[in-house]
């Protein structure tokens, strides 16, 4: 109650504060907005512990009913002709899940509210103030290179090197980022440069700095194509975060070598994991309608689009290029075609009856388990497999393929947003706080559906 009091209270003060809009004698400008939002659905088939799960744990998640609410505000504000600023809060209230619990464990059966920053930063513009050609933002702010992906994608931000593990949230196919970020505009070309800070991403922070590049340009009205790469950890605060150098667990060995990790004296020819590493990202988005006239079809109809992040790549910066796994006591480099999500995705025609129908498809090799909570248990970059010879790599095979049905319709101030897929969701438990991923056979997926007013 204490929350939603405080939030209320933030609310007050901010319309009161932007009421009008009102413009002062130097020019400055202050607008509110907010929006109000729950969504609700099903992990109709799950997995808790993966392919190897226990049983007797309750490894099957059957009809797991799933609901979430939340509502925020944000100012925006005009300081000088080339300076604005945006400031926005969010509070959102999840349900935990319950097939791990007790009927004595009433807990479950509680909203967690919560409070947090979903923006908060300040940029200046340079050249013409209504269409600059650099503009420089600093602090915490959101940030989607892909416009195309509903659900699967941009994955540039949303990864780790290793382990190459892979998020997605429901309706945020996106990031927030908290650094500096430089944009520069020419025409359709239009490229950032960043340097970020962990904020979001469920593995343990090592506090680092990364540096990111991402650029786009629009080829005429028919395509849409862009590049990324990033440094991921480049700037390490603290080496022993960024490659822990004090756990058996870390260790890995040249491939073909059958030694065993066991001290924390690393023998020769061994070397430690690292959460450091190099991603490189491509994109493209083929609109046939530029190439006829017709009112028939939506902004978003026939549109076709790929994506493809390469996750760790060799560098000369001396972070990891390569990543191993055991398997019958030997050590092997995992290909590089194992270490690249590629999305596939196709916007069917709603002929306006639907703002967007979207299916997405993506191939990822991985061959290990795509959870996170050994590294967040740990602290480790190591992956979560097994390293006494039973691991099985052929095992994980069955998350190869994740699909996403995207269906969305805005109604002036009111969306509808709708999606089943088989992707990699993420879930909590009450019962020891821990985050799994639940959908990682061909038997699992889930259904969504979110409402939103916004003003």
């Amino acid at each position: 109650m204490k929350h939603c009091v405080f939030f209320a209270g933030i609310l007050f003060a901010g319309s009161c504060f932007a009421s009008g809009n009102a413009a002062d004698s130097a020019g400055k400008t202050i607008t509110a907005s907010g929006w109000g939002w729950t969504n609700f659905g099903q992990i109709v088939h799950g997995h808790w512990y993966g392919p190897n799960g226990r049983q007797a744990l309750g490894n099957v998640i059957s009809h797991e009913w799933r609901e979430q609410l939340g509502a925020g505000l944000r100012l925006d504000a005009t300081v000088a002709e080339r300076f604005e600023a945006r400031a926005s809060v969010e509070i959102g209230s999840q349900l935990y899940y319950s097939g791990l619990i007790g009927d004595q464990d009433y807990g479950i059966r509680q909203r967690d509210w919560n409070i947090y920053v979903d923006e908060a930063f300040g940029s200046v513009k340079f050249g013409d103030p209504r269409n600059p050609f650099l503009r420089i933002m600093a602090g915490y702010f959101t940030y989607k290179y892909n416009p195309e992906v509903r659900n699967l994608g941009e994955y540039l931000f949303r990864t780790g090197v290793f382990p190459g593990v892979v998020m997605n949230f429901f309706d945020w196919p996106q990031s927030r980022l908290l650094g500096v970020r430089i944009n520069h505009t020419a025409g359709l070309f239009h490229q950032d440069l960043m340097l970020t800070n962990e904020t979001d991403f469920p593995l343990p922070p090592a506090k680092d700095y990364s540096l990111s590049w991402v650029a786009g340009m629009g080829v005429g009205k028919v395509l849409d194509i862009g590049a990324g790469i990033q440094f991921a950890h480049l700037l390490s605060v603290n080496s022993k975060l960024t490659e822990p150098v004090d756990s058996a667990g870390n260790q890995y060995y040249p491939e073909g070598s059958h030694a065993n990790p066991g001290s924390d004296t690393l023998p020769p020819g061994g070397k430690f994991y690292s959460f450091g590493g190099v991603k490189a990202m491509g994109r493209i988005c083929f609109d046939p309608k530029g190439l006829f006239s017709s009112n028939r079809f939506g902004k978003e109809d026939l549109k076709l689009y790929a994506e493809a992040t390469v996750l760790g790549i060799e560098s000369a910066l001396g972070y990891n290029n390569y990543t191993l796994y055991q398997s019958d006591t030997t050590w092997h480099t995992i290909p590089l075609q194992d270490r690249i999500p590629v999305v596939l995705g196709f916007n069917f025609p709603a002929f306006k009856l639907l703002d967007v129908v979207a299916i997405e498809w993506e191939y990822y090799g991985c061959p290990y388990s795509l959870d996170v909570w050994p590294e967040m248990l740990r602290g480790r970059p190591a992956a979560a497999i097994e390293r006494n010879g039973s691991y099985n790599p052929a095992a994980w095979r069955d998350d190869d393929i994740k699909w996403s049905v995207w269906m969305e319709r805005t109604f002036k101030l009111f969306t509808i947003k709708a999606m089943i897929a088989r992707d990699h969701d993420f879930m909590y438990s009450y019962s020891n706080g821990i985050i799994r991923q639940t959908i990682d056979q061909k038997s699992d997926w889930q259904w969504n559906l979110k409402l939103i007013y916004a003003f």
